[in-house]
């Protein structure tokens, strides 16, 4: 009688394991299958950001900009003269704007032979003219702030660099390997509450020999005079 039981249970231990390794392998299979799937799905999304990242790399550093700079240079804020450019301390700034055309502002003197600059229908008087008008008639204007003005020049750096691997120079031999935005901004502040800020945006160049240049650079369209703030004094003079 224990033998007939013994005969009937063991073909469905059997039959019970075989099933539990069916269900076993097809679960291992399944996670396989999910965890396969799942590592491509991240491979795309990883491919796709890095040729977003190639493509649209001076954009996405733009927006990142908007939200973030560091500071990289405080810089002197004289002599300053202006010629057609502003030569603010050791550094010769270009009024372009990126597209290549002449900023909308222009330069004038007041009756007290103040240099006057006026954008956007605004003016901000800048500062007495120190020198003698060329005898060429040239527009080389030197001048300096008031005593009681607040005056600042200093450069912010974009918070992320781009790589730039496309790019070959035939000429030299040398591309930069990555490129980050240089962000010149000169505040003048009165006394009186008026206040102008103009903002440069350049490129900062790397080297894998000389690491990063120690100027900024002009690039096509996207470099240049892209600021002239002026805030007026409190009563709207």
């Amino acid at each position: 009688m224990g033998s007939s039981l013994d005969d009937v249970c063991a073909p469905l231990s059997a039959m019970r394991q075989a099933a539990i390794a069916v269900a076993i392998r097809t679960a291992e299979s399944v996670i396989v299958e999910a965890v396969r799937a799942l590592m491509i799905r991240a491979a795309i999304v990883v491919v796709g950001v890095a040729i977003a990242w190639l493509f649209a790399r001076r954009r996405i550093s733009l927006v990142l900009d908007r939200v973030m700079t560091v500071r990289f240079a405080t810089l002197p804020t004289s002599p300053l003269v202006y010629d057609g450019n502003f030569r603010i301390g050791e550094l010769s700034m270009d009024t372009a704007a990126p597209d290549g055309k002449p900023f909308d502002m222009s330069m004038h003197f007041d009756p007290l032979n103040r240099l006057v600059l006026t954008s956007g229908g605004r003016s901000f008087t800048l500062g007495p003219r120190t020198s003698l008008p060329d005898p060429r008639g040239r527009p080389d204007m030197k001048f300096t702030s008031e005593p009681v003005d607040e005056t600042s020049f200093v450069i912010d750096r974009s918070c992320m660099s781009w790589p730039n691997p496309f790019e070959t120079n035939f000429m030299t031999g040398h591309s930069p390997a990555w490129r980050r935005y240089l962000y010149h901004r000169w505040v003048w502040k009165k006394r009186s509450g008026a206040k102008l800020e103009m903002v440069w945006r350049l490129e900062q160049w790397f080297y894998s020999i000389d690491g990063w240049g120690s100027r900024g650079m002009l690039y096509e369209n996207s470099t240049g005079l892209i600021r002239v703030d002026i805030a007026r004094e409190p009563n709207g003079n």
